[in-house]
């Protein structure tokens, strides 16, 4: 196996294993909510971008209420902040914007030094976000094959090794509907392609 496939193979155990050490399922159904992974860890296609990301939501019955539903939220990342290894927390409110929803940003320090960024996003019950990512997650696993998703994790890795930061929804639809394999035509591919509505792509949909 190439190096960088084996990388992404050890990263994505790790990430699986960060996520049973804090618990966060686990804090998120205490307080009667849901933790969904969303993003690279859902799809297996994280490689050196040490980032974890959860959509979370409060049960039916707190209703449409932010306060009650934050309650549930502060609640939860108690627990997890307890857990070994938190660094950092950080929180931001975008209740106002169109996603309506908080965001807790936590740092991770790994037992090899390194740091890990876990992205715990709480949509409001009453966001027309609810679920989104986690079914454009899906059919971005659906739609690969072993060629796309080596193609992109090369993609990725050698973004990584020039010090370029590449956005990972707009290389899964480089590569999964627009034909693009190597590095430098995701870059061709980047000049050329219209990527503002990206975060409206979904394989098959027409955006």
């Amino acid at each position: 196996m190439e190096d960088f496939l084996n990388i992404a193979e050890q990263n994505l155990r790790r990430a699986k294993e960060i996520i049973a050490e804090l618990g966060i399922e686990e804090a998120w159904k205490g307080v009667g909510g849901t933790a969904n992974l969303v993003g690279s860890v859902r799809t297996g296609l994280l490689m050196s971008n040490l980032d974890i990301d959860f959509h979370v939501y409060s049960g039916d019955s707190r209703g449409e209420s932010a306060e009650a539903q934050l309650q549930d939220g502060f609640a939860a990342m108690a627990n997890i902040a307890s857990r070994k290894g938190v660094q950092k927390i950080e929180c931001y409110n975008f209740l106002g914007e169109e996603d309506r929803s908080f965001d807790w940003h936590l740092f991770y320090a790994d037992t090899d030094e390194r740091t890990w960024k876990i992205d715990i996003i709480h949509i409001m019950n009453d966001s027309a976000y609810k679920g989104k990512f986690e079914r454009v997650a899906d059919r971005i696993q659906a739609a690969l094959t072993p060629e796309f998703k080596k193609s992109i994790l090369k993609i990725k890795w050698d973004g990584m090794q020039r010090g370029v930061q590449v956005v990972g929804i707009e290389v899964y639809k480089a590569v999964i509907e627009d034909a693009v394999r190597t590095f430098d035509q995701f870059q061709a591919w980047k000049a050329e392609a219209a990527c503002d509505r990206i975060l409206q792509w979904e394989p098959g949909a027409t955006v």
